[in-house]
Order: structure tokens, then sequence, then C-alpha cells
């Protein structure tokens, strides 16, 4: 009889046991869920963060840039109104179409900036484009031009605000030459470059081009510009 009370006692003693390790086991469980959750939770938020880590880079990025953009613009804007420019400030005939069996003319240059140009390099030449075959029509005798090359001799110099550069140039040619430019069976270009340097170091050129033609004879003008053949930069 003893023994039997002692197995039954032992017996639940057992369940016991066993119903708190089974509830141990789901306290377990649920706050394993519990914790998983929590460290989605924690992926989510440090996401977002990285997310708003980004975007508030991205736009000190573009603060930065925009802020670099326009420090770039101020400094040319300044440069621009302080730097040299070369110009053409007129060119004359010195010996006009006709008057000799030869043609020559003079080129002045003038610094219309603000400071000096330095490293000055002028050249100017007169040419004439004579058809031996007749008319020749004022594209064609562009197209016939040559580069304008640098000569020895030429202006290696300093030039501040309203120097002039002087450049005289001939074209060896005959008396006829009006009546051709008159016919349209010539065209006569006046035409150079000049380099140079601007108190910041940066190299400038300027391409000058002007003709005498018909048009000229016939309206009374001195020269035209060429269209297509005048740059600066």
């Amino acid at each position: 009889m003893a023994e039997c009370v002692i197995k039954i006692e032992q017996s639940e003693r057992e369940n016991h046991n066993t119903q708190k390790d089974i509830r141990a086991q789901r306290y377990m469980a649920v706050w394993g869920f519990v914790m998983a959750y929590a460290a989605i939770g924690t992926l989510g938020v440090a996401t977002v963060g990285l997310v708003w880590i980004k975007a508030t880079l991205d736009e000190t990025r573009e603060a930065v840039r925009a802020a670099d953009d326009a420090v770039t613009v101020t400094r040319e804007i300044g440069e621009a109104q302080t730097r040299a420019y070369l110009a053409v400030k007129s060119i004359r005939w010195l010996c006009k179409p006709g008057e000799a069996d030869f043609i020559r003319a003079e080129c002045v240059i003038e610094n219309f900036g603000q400071t000096p140009a330095f490293k000055c390099w002028v050249e100017f030449q007169v040419t004439a484009v004579i058809s031996p075959v007749g008319k020749i029509s004022f594209e064609t005798a562009v197209s016939a031009l040559q580069p304008v090359p640098k000569m020895p001799g030429g202006s290696n110099s300093v030039h501040v605000k309203g120097d002039e550069i002087p450049i005289r140039a001939e074209c060896k040619t005959q008396l006829g030459i009006l009546d051709l430019i008159k016919g349209r069976s010539a065209v006569i270009f006046l035409r150079g470059w000049a380099t140079y340097e601007d108190i910041f170091g940066r190299e400038h050129r300027l391409d000058f081009c002007e003709h005498f033609d018909a048009v000229c004879v016939e309206k009374g003008f001195a020269f035209l510009r060429t269209p297509g053949q005048n740059k600066m930069t």
C-alpha cells in the first residue's frame, strides 16, 4: 500500500514538472517570436535611417556642387569683366586696287579690355583671289583661302588697355584688278589673326576677315565683314 502511494506521488511530481517544462518552452517560443519581430523592426528602422542619411548626404552634395558652380560662375564673370580683349579697330587702304601693281593695307588691333594682354602675336595678310576663267562666286573665293601663316618678325609684346597694334600687309597684283573685281572675277580679302594671354594666364585668339568685292565697289563700301570668318575666344 505504501509503495502505491509513493508511486502515485512520484507520477504526480513528474507530471507537474512536465507541465512546467511545457509552459517554459511556450514562454521561450513566444519570446523568440517577440525578439524576431523586434529584430525585424530594428532592421526596418535602421534601413529608414540609412535611406534618410543617404538622402541628406545627396542633398548636401548637391548644395556643395551648386555652391561650387556659383563660385565658378562668379569667377568667370569677374574674369570676363577684367580680362584683355584684342579686337580690330580699323582696316584701311594704303594703296587701293587699281592704283598700282600691288595692294597695300593697314590693320589696327586694339586692346579694349581692362587689363594688359601678354605675349601678343598679330598676323595680317592681303589676298587677291582671281578667277582665270571668268566670274567667280563669293563662296568659291572664300573656299580658296589658305590659313594665314605665322611669319618671322611678328609682334610678340605686352599691350595695356587702349594700346594699338598697327600692322601692314601688301599683295602683288595688276593694274586691271579693279576691273576684275567689278566684273566679279576677283575678290580681295584682308584677314589675319592675333593670339595673346590675359592676366589669368589663359590663351585667347582673334580671327578676322573682311573683303572687297563688286558689292563694295557698287555701294561705296570700304570693306565688308566676311561671314563665318570672324571669331574671338
